[in-house]
């Protein structure tokens, strides 16, 4: 089995038992706490809310919810549900940033990320966890971000994700100040979403 199937296989476990232990409680889908934040998501046949289900950040629960927010993505070999070992500060990123939920990562992820940030997403170099998270904590609070989350983790932005931050943020200078990024490199990055390959 692929990674990407695994990943989309352990998705639909993962929701399908926390919809069973909900149901075995006698909880309402109704009640259930979802976010909406994935384009094409209304509403199924029965009227209720398509969404997803809220929770702790963890390793698998971060990898399982992004797999389905960027789901076509995974589909299109655009983005990996991979870390590259970086787990433990990804995660102590998160937290430093006061995201402790799959629903506070939710609302911060731009609901047109898809369009306006699709210049991260290329199969030649495609996206992963860590540049995401990264990316929306940067979109959401830049200052924030690299005066207390980033702790000199990285060094350097590739232009992909230069082209989708540009999308969002409208000052650079907290990533001047930290050094991972110069004008030139905002200036000279390619604009919206490259030629697939």
């Amino acid at each position: 089995m692929s990674t990407r199937a695994a990943v989309a296989a352990a998705v639909a476990l993962g929701l399908g038992l926390a919809l069973a232990v909900l149901g075995a409680c006698g909880v309402q889908s109704e009640t259930f706490p979802t976010i909406e934040n994935r384009p094409g998501d209304s509403a199924d046949s029965a009227g209720l809310v398509i969404g997803y289900p809220n929770g702790p950040i963890t390793e698998e629960s971060l990898a399982q919810f992004l797999a389905w927010r960027f789901a076509r993505q995974l589909d299109e070999r655009t983005f990996e549900a991979s870390y590259n070992d970086t787990q433990e500060d990804v995660l102590d990123e998160l937290q430093t940033m006061g995201l402790h939920t799959i629903h506070d990562l939710a609302k911060i992820i731009p609901p047109d990320f898809d369009t306006r940030g699709a210049g991260e997403f290329i199969t030649d170099d495609p996206a992963n966890i860590p540049g995401l998270v990264r990316d929306f904590m940067m979109i959401h609070d830049a200052d924030r971000y690299f005066t207390h989350a980033w702790k000199n983790r990285w060094q350097s932005i590739l232009p992909a994700n230069v082209s989708a931050l540009r999308a969002y943020v409208r000052d650079f200078q907290p990533f001047f100040d930290a050094g991972v990024l110069t004008y030139e490199e905002v200036e000279n990055a390619p604009d919206g979403a490259p030629a697939r390959q």
